[in-house]
């Protein structure tokens, strides 16, 4: 990934690596776009491809690649997710505590819904909140800096 990012002066020193990766971790971190995904972690600093001084106030500003973590749903991708909400509709998956993944009532194949135990069952399985399921992603939908997707279980 390719960034802008301010640094202070008195963070121009030989730790300048280290201060640019914790402004990134700062500013980025948590961050959403369609291209991306959600950026979970920055992992490396791979180089400075510009650097010089704002005109208009002075700023130190880098032009930086780096190399984060991060999870971008797309359709057909597999992850794995814990159930954190059940209900008549279907199941929501938490992926790495980022994106919720419905998974449709329809899709879940030969599960029933127990209102009482609140847990979907099929033969001896149950299916209840704090579970791990994989999910393959079947359609993902972007807007205002996240993502809405649906899923099948695999």
């Amino acid at each position: 990934m390719e960034r802008r990012i301010c640094i202070d002066s008195e963070y121009l020193n030989s730790d300048l690596y280290k201060h640019i990766i914790n402004k990134l971790k700062e500013n980025i971190t948590n961050e959403c776009t369609k291209d991306n995904g959600y950026v979970l972690d920055i992992k490396k600093l791979i180089k400075i491809k510009d650097s010089y001084i704002s005109n208009v106030n002075c700023d130190n500003i880098f032009i930086v690649e780096f190399l984060a973590e991060t999870l971008k749903p797309e359709i057909g991708k597999i992850f794995d997710g814990d159930v954190c909400m059940i209900f008549p509709g279907g199941i929501f998956l938490n992926i790495k505590c980022k994106q919720k993944v419905l998974i449709p009532v329809a899709t879940l194949n030969k599960y029933t819904y127990d209102p009482v135990n609140k847990v979907f069952k099929k033969d001896n399985k149950n299916i209840k909140d704090g579970d791990t399921l994989k999910v393959e992603i079947t359609g993902v939908k972007y807007s205002k800096q996240s993502f809405s997707c649906f899923g099948n279980m695999v």
